[in-house]
């Protein structure tokens, strides 16, 4: 018994504190409640008022949680109120919610709320969201360890990205039906991998198991590092004794992200995510006492890691300079070399046809020993953000037509030979990073990009992974 306790903490394997739906008659008496309290909103028929009834309850189910018969009714409600308002994102949100509280089938309620949705779109757009929610939906059920509501998801997704006639969509699906089907045999192995630890926790090929499929299936770096440490896999094995017992100098703190980031290049998805999370961790403490290319490196990747968060959906790239009307080779940095007092610029005033947009992300880059200001402009050229190394700042000017100055006028920013802009449009909201940490935030009516824009002044900049997203 002991050793089977023992297993189950170094797995981190918890009981499900979930609470079983409520009775019917229980619901029945909350759901007549609530329909009297808001008598009113029950009674606006038009889809625009049930989406905004739907986000009201799930606001007030979040304040009810003293109350978890009227909260459940109360998200059950929203659910159902959002579909028939159209607005699938609150309904799945009100799902989340429900099988976070409530011991429900999570799986088979986001597939009858995603296939009601399904059954109602029709445009290529509404199709392409319909895709993406059935992708959110196949991880979600691969973190619950359901991998037939991951694959009924992810074959879903499938069938619904054809329908949309979106090429790249189509491939990134057929990519998750791949990655579910090689997560479930690892599973398969797992589960009896779990049964051999629940019986000998020093077994090494069942802690290789168990660990690898924490790892790459579930991105919990730190439940699997104590398993790894005891595994049969060499490489992994000694990785995780490394990280365990730390690193002290920058050489060895850079020597871990590396080994951590060659390994997130054998994983995808959420293993891929969280590896290159881990590298960065390790780069983190080290970037500050690097130098030369070392450090060019390791800027890089910390960058890359924190932008890989915030790169979800499909993605564009257009990164080609005959788009900007400047010249060059289609995949090649666009060069601009803004001389002293002035500045140089390329904008791309089109957006590629046959989708909507809305996101971009720039990577802005200096010759070695150059400084000076790299833009990028958004909103029809009347906003833009940049970096000026002479001064090491960075800020955003949120109305060019003004001259009006943002709050982030002259933030300090360290001194770097690249810069990674990404900025995303959404609830009314440019959301502006750079190296993939959030910096502020600018209202506007826009609903997608667009324009882009590219300058270099008093410099050369070099711009390039230059992608816009498409909107879902």
């Amino acid at each position: 018994m002991l050793l089977s306790i023992l297993a189950a903490v170094l797995l981190g394997w918890a009981q499900d504190k979930r609470i079983p739906a409520p009775d019917p008659a229980a619901q029945k008496d909350a759901e007549a409640a609530i329909r009297d309290l808001f008598k009113e909103d029950y009674a606006k028929k038009a889809p625009a008022d049930k989406a905004t009834f739907a986000r009201k309850l799930l606001k007030q189910a979040a304040e009810s949680k003293d109350d978890p018969v009227s909260r459940f009714v109360l998200l059950r409600e929203s659910r159902d109120l959002a579909l028939q308002g159209s607005d699938l994102t609150t309904a799945l949100d009100a799902v989340a919610l429900l099988s976070k509280d409530y011991a429900v089938d999570a799986s088979a309620m986001r597939a009858t709320v995603i296939g009601s949705a399904e059954k109602a779109a029709k445009t290529p757009d509404e199709l392409k969201a319909i895709t993406q929610a059935w992708l959110k939906a196949a991880d979600e059920a691969v973190s619950s360890e359901d991998f037939a509501g991951a694959e009924k998801a992810a074959t879903s997704a499938g069938q619904v990205a054809r329908k949309a006639k979106d090429v790249p969509l189509v491939g990134r699906c057929d990519a998750k039906v791949k990655e579910v089907a090689d997560l479930k045999k690892k599973h398969e192995r797992v589960v009896k991998a779990r049964e051999t630890l629940a019986a000998n926790p020093e077994d090494p090929a069942a802690n290789a198991a168990v660990g690898h499929f924490l790892l790459t299936a579930k991105g919990d770096v730190q439940g699997a590092l104590p398993l790894l440490a005891k595994g049969s896999d060499a490489a992994l094995k000694s990785l995780a004794e490394k990280d365990r017992a730390g690193a002290t100098s920058p050489a060895e703190q850079a020597a871990l992200g590396d080994s951590w980031w060659t390994l997130g290049d054998k994983e995808s998805g959420v293993g891929r995510e969280a590896v290159r999370q881990r590298a960065a961790h390790w780069y983190g403490q080290a970037v500050s006492q690097l130098s030369g290319l070392t450090k060019a490196k390791v800027e890089r990747r910390i960058a890359e890691s924190k932008n890989e968060k915030i790169m979800k959906g499909v993605w564009l790239d257009v990164t080609d300079p005959a788009l900007f009307q400047t010249q060059g080779k289609k995949g090649e940095p666009i060069k601009l070399a803004g001389e002293q007092g002035f500045g140089l610029s390329a904008t791309m005033r089109e957006m590629p046809p046959g989708a909507r947009y809305d996101g971009f992300t720039v990577r802005a880059a200096y010759p070695p020993g150059a400084k000076g200001e790299l833009r990028v402009h958004f909103e029809n050229g009347k906003r833009f953000v940049f970096v000026n190394t002479k001064t090491g700042q960075f800020a955003v000017l949120s109305d060019m037509d003004t001259g009006k100055w943002d709050v982030l006028h002259g933030v300090p920013i360290v001194e770097a030979s690249e810069y990674i802009f990404t900025i995303l449009l959404g609830d009314g909201e440019w959301i502006v990073y750079l190296n993939g940490d959030e910096m502020y935030r600018l209202k506007t009516k826009m609903t997608e990009v667009t324009y882009l824009g590219i300058w270099a002044k008093e410099t050369t900049g070099l711009f390039d992974l230059i992608k816009i997203r498409k909107k879902d």
